[in-house]
């Protein structure tokens, strides 16, 4: 009952307005055109117009289908149909795969088999298909038949014969040993981004060529440390430095030696040690010393300064004319002779400076206040400049006066005596003293005065007035006296 119930309720809601036309005509032309479109390779859709010629009129359908294959045996179909004015065509469809031999039973109304009272159109096909040949297994769905493919089991491309490429640099993975990365085949695939015949993988240094031995990394100078561990990477050297030269092989690199093809300690900066030897008179040495850090010779005690000859030796002392020497804490000078070539202490003599007048007694001539300030004031204003025996212009208006006041006493004679500070060498400190009190001579004859009335003196730093240990004292000891005298 409950059966019938349902069918009824389809026949009511599908049923059908009959109407009754014969005609006659021969088998009709029909016309197909339809369309699939594939979700899987299981699953399509399909589309279907068609139509049947006859009686004069083209009468047209259209039919939709979806078609799932279940197993590789199993498929079925599901369509809905419009044709012949009837709306009501549910159409249901199987199919049985055995190897090349295909069973199936298709219906395009289902419901016109139930009911056919209310159908106005019902087919049913069943048959076998026999098929001859089938589309070649492919596993992987690359197109590539599993009995071509060389890798059936993954998807690959039809040059490397189905097998992947991920880098896409011509070798198949499975060949490839740096899959992930685009390299070169005579390397299996792997990259060799500079190009020195050793793979990336390998290669230490993998952006700068280099050599097999130091696992890719270069050495410019072929001294077997690489580069980035050499800190002279342009000149061969050796491992305990670092890869930097020594030539002479003091133990001194080149780079910091001063004196890079002659052997030296470090704590001369490579160089050899100058080397101070006491002599006698016949040429043996007495005693030798090394000279410190600022060139200086030290002795605990020598023979007296007229007895005492030195002879150096080391890099680059042909040229030295002067040394300084301490003996006993007290620094004294010493002078290359210019004959043998050896050094001998500075030996103030009255010869040498000529001061054999300084010990005459000269009569000084006693002066008015108004005379004696003039004197006083020549003395206090005059000024050199540095180191020079310039007089400066500021110095001219008290010495114009000076000279005044003895172009009237012509009975006066000037004594002009030049003194110096202990800075810098005797030698030097003796010629500036003469410079300068004859500098003051030769401006004072300038203005008129005989040159026969000035006694010209210049003792260089052997007459102190002052401390020389401090600027003020030896402000006050570069001095030129001036003294009036019969």
């Amino acid at each position: 009952d409950s059966f019938k119930a349902i069918g009824d309720t389809l026949s009511e809601q599908f049923k059908i307005d009959t109407l009754h036309h014969s005609y006659t005509t021969n088998l009709s032309t029909q016309i197909y055109l339809g369309g699939t479109y594939k979700f899987t390779d299981k699953i399509n859709a399909g589309v279907l117009f068609y139509g049947q010629i006859f009686d004069k009129a083209v009468h047209p359908g259209v039919a939709l289908s979806y078609n799932q294959t279940v197993r590789r045996w199993l498929s079925f179909s599901v369509s809905y149909s419009i044709y012949n004015r009837s709306y009501n065509n549910l159409g249901l469809g199987f199919s049985l795969n055995a190897g090349p031999v295909q069973l199936y039973v298709v219906s395009d109304n289902l419901l016109g088999a139930i009911f056919p009272q209310n159908a106005k159109n019902l087919h049913v096909h069943t048959g076998i298909n026999l098929t001859f040949g089938r589309k070649a297994l492919d596993k992987d769905k690359d197109g590539i038949a599993d009995k071509t493919d060389e890798c059936p089991d993954v998807a690959g491309t039809l040059e490397l014969k189905g097998c992947p490429d991920k880098d896409k640099d011509g070798i198949a993975d499975k060949n490839d040993i740096c899959p992930e990365i685009p390299g070169l085949p005579q390397f299996n695939g792997c990259p060799d981004t500079d190009g020195d015949a050793i793979v990336d993988s390998q290669d230490a240094c993998p952006d700068i060529p280099g050599l097999v031995e130091f696992n890719g990394c270069p050495d410019k100078d072929g001294d077997k440390i690489i580069d980035k561990e050499d800190e002279c990477p342009d000149e061969p050297g050796l491992l305990e430095f670092k890869g930097c030269p020594d030539r002479d092989g003091d133990g001194v690199i080149d780079k910091i030696d001063l004196c890079p093809d002659k052997p030296g300690p470090v704590s001369n900066n490579g160089c050899p040690e100058k080397k101070l030897l006491l002599i006698d008179a016949q040429g043996k040495t007495l005693r030798t010393v090394t000279a410190k850090k600022d060139g200086s010779f030290s002795f605990d005690e020598l023979p007296a300064d007229e007895f005492v000859i030195f002879k150096i030796e080391g890099e680059d002392t042909d040229n030295i004319e002067e040394l300084k020497i301490v003996v006993c804490g007290i620094t004294k000078r010493a002078l290359r002779d210019k004959q043998d070539k050896y050094f001998r202490f500075i030996v103030l003599t009255t010869d040498v400076n000529k001061l054999g007048k300084e010990n005459e007694q000269d009569v000084a001539i006693k002066l008015s206040k108004q005379e004696a300030e003039i004197l006083k004031k020549a003395f206090s204003n005059l000024e050199f400049a540095a180191a020079k025996d310039i007089i400066k212009p500021e110095s001219f208006s008290s010495l114009d006066e000076l000279a005044g006041l003895m172009a009237k006493k012509s009975n006066w004679k000037l004594k002009i005596s030049g003194h110096t500070d202990n800075q810098g060498k005797p030698v030097t400190n003796l010629t500036l003293s003469k410079k300068r009190a004859e500098a003051v001579k030769k401006y004072l004859v300038s203005k008129g005065i005989a040159a026969d009335r000035f006694k010209v003196e210049w003792f260089g730093a052997s007459k102190p007035i002052a401390d020389n240990k401090t600027e003020a004292g030896r402000q006050k000891n570069r001095r030129v006296e001036m003294l009036i005298i019969e």
